[in-house]
């Protein structure tokens, strides 16, 4: 009664105690993840994290994938702004959707849309993400950054079978097209097309 759920895939563990330096929290059965930091937690328990002033215990259930944008006062800022999908790989498939629109006005009911669903398959070689698009609503141009959380070796990054090239992560930002990995993070980040597309993680 004092932990909740944040749609499908975050459990939010907010801190009621004065002064808590750790938080016990039940995870639902299955894999979860710490949203900050990445720890693994396997659930169907409770497990223990520590906890700090600054600090919001967030878990994501592994297989995820999470949309995100700077903080934006109204739609009509959204423009151009850059498309972050987050993802914890699982060991089945896992998928996850996005829908957008114009943000104002009834267009999306004549279609002015877009529904993307990403598809995340472990394979021989590594992980394959398929992104799918439906809809005829296309956002502003704008870059999008894959971040997947990523251990061990990485040899190569295909999108639509051409290979990206490493980039610093220092200079991925101001990239056109690149990857980087960096503090348990793959990050590939690529123009946004709006349509549908095939990212091959290999090891």
């Amino acid at each position: 009664d004092d932990a909740f759920l944040f749609g499908r895939e975050l459990l939010v563990a907010p801190v009621l105690r004065e002064g808590a330096e750790k938080r016990r929290a039940y995870l639902p059965k299955g894999a979860w993840c710490e949203l900050e930091g990445g720890r693994r937690h396997e659930g169907g328990r409770d497990v223990v994290v520590p906890v700090t002033l600054d600090s919001l215990p967030v878990f994501v259930r592994e297989g995820a994938f999470l949309f995100r944008q700077p903080v934006l006062q109204h739609t009509g800022e959204r423009h151009g702004k850059t498309l972050t999908v987050q993802h914890w790989p699982a060991a089945a498939p896992s998928a996850g959707e996005l829908y957008e629109d114009e943000g104002d006005g009834l267009a999306y009911r004549d279609g002015a849309f877009l529904r993307r669903r990403f598809v995340s398959r472990p394979s021989r070689m590594g992980l394959v993400v398929e992104v799918g698009a439906e809809g005829t609503y296309r956002p502003a141009p704008r870059a999008m950054e894959l971040k997947v959380r990523w251990d061990g070796s990485l040899r190569s990054v295909l999108v639509g079978g051409v290979e990206a090239p490493p980039v610093a992560p220092s200079d991925l930002a101001s990239a056109p097209r690149g990857f980087s990995l960096a503090d348990g993070w793959l990050t590939l980040r690529i123009p946004d097309t709006a349509g549908p597309t095939r990212i091959e993680l290999l090891r």
